[in-house]
């Protein structure tokens, strides 16, 4: 799907069960490259988003039990990957670079799980994470966000950073208002501002390394 389209690439409205291998969307002028609305049990493998110019390269809107693994997103003009009100979702080993706005975003978005994928040189975070909870982040590589931090998370509550590698981000973590989150055996080094910056009640560090 390409070619300057004022429409979505891919769009799936209400759809499940549905198997996307090996795609592109690209250059699509006004439109999502891969756009999940109120669908849920999709499996999305090996497709690549990039160069959408006003929108990001996944979306899924008030879906979950949606599979996303090896997937590529680059230079899209807003996220390379986003979710909003949506729920227990998995994303394994997928990259989100080259991006105008953020690598992952999170917006009132619950119980989803990110391992093993890999956020760097976006214009914003590596991943925003707000009005969120329960959500997992396992053995991610977040490096080289322009001026933003790896992670930011505002007003999101029991979500859980374990076993990832942050570095030359401004910040790895910023948290506000991310009260009760767990942040266990992650590795954190040559970030700008620091390794923490947090406004959080009642947080749980654990097993990390800062350098």
């Amino acid at each position: 799907a390409y070619g300057g389209s004022l429409s979505n690439g891919f769009l799936l409205s209400k759809s499940s069960g549905n198997l996307l291998t090996g795609n592109q969307a690209y250059s699509n002028g006004g439109g999502i490259g891969f756009y999940l609305l109120l669908s849920s049990g999709n499996v999305l493998t090996s497709n690549q988003a990039y160069s959408n110019p006003s929108a990001d390269g996944f979306s899924v809107n008030s879906g979950k039990y949606n599979v996303f693994n090896f997937n590529e997103a680059y230079s899209n003009g807003t996220n390379g990957f986003a979710l909003n009100s949506s729920r227990l979702n998995t994303f394994n080993s997928n990259r989100s670079y080259f991006n105008a706005t953020g690598g992952f975003d999170l917006t009132s978005s619950d119980g989803n799980t990110f391992s093993s994928n890999k956020a760097y040189a976006n214009t914003g975070d590596g991943y925003k994470i707000s009005s969120s909870t329960a959500n997992f982040f396992n053995s991610n590589q977040v490096y080289s966000q322009t001026g933003e931090s790896g992670f930011e998370v505002v007003t999101g509550f029991y979500n859980f950073f374990l076993s990832n590698e942050i570095y030359s981000n401004s910040n790895a973590f910023s948290f506000t208002f991310a009260d009760h989150s767990v942040v266990v055996g992650n590795r954190m080094y040559s970030n700008g501002t620091g390794g923490f910056v947090s406004i959080s009640h009642n947080l749980t560090f654990a097993s990390n390394h800062i350098y």
